[in-house]
């Protein structure tokens, strides 16, 4: 009975040790890490954030048959996501995070009035392999809306 008790006592330590050592970071960046759709009127925006800090944004403006794909580096202290390009033209804005297991939202720090809801939705394979490359400080193309 006495190696019983022993037993239960060293798995119940090495379980409370296990949950005592998960990476704050890694929960912090389960917030954002993902792929997001946006869609509007005017936007058509799939965004993935990787738990690298790197970012692949697909943006479709208007009626416009052409996709345009962005990729860069963000930051995220999990309050406040921001990010550059690959051309190292930082975002438009900060942004304060909003989330819940399905939806992303995205407010400018700037401008309150400004704010975007993700869906977590998977990026079609489509849009994946059928885009224009651009970086923000190339003229063509629409302004990213990050």
């Amino acid at each position: 009975m006495k190696n019983l008790f022993t037993r239960i006592l060293i798995v119940a330590m090495a379980a409370f040790t296990f949950a005592a050592c998960t990476d704050p970071e890694s929960k912090m960046l389960d917030k954002v890490v993902g792929e997001w759709h946006y869609a509007s009127s005017t936007e058509d925006v799939y965004i993935a954030f990787s738990a690298d800090y790197t970012f692949e944004m697909y943006q479709k403006m208007g009626e416009g048959l052409l996709r345009y794909r962005y990729t860069g580096t963000y930051d995220f202290d999990g309050t406040t996501l921001s990010g550059v390009y690959s051309d190292y033209t930082p975002w438009a804005d900060d942004y304060t995070v909003t989330s819940s297991r399905n939806s992303l939202t995205l407010t400018a720090v700037s401008n309150p009035e400004y704010s975007m809801t993700y869906n977590r939705e998977q990026i079609p394979e489509e849009v994946k392999t059928h885009f224009v490359p651009i970086t923000k400080g190339q003229s063509e193309g629409p302004a990213p809306v990050l």
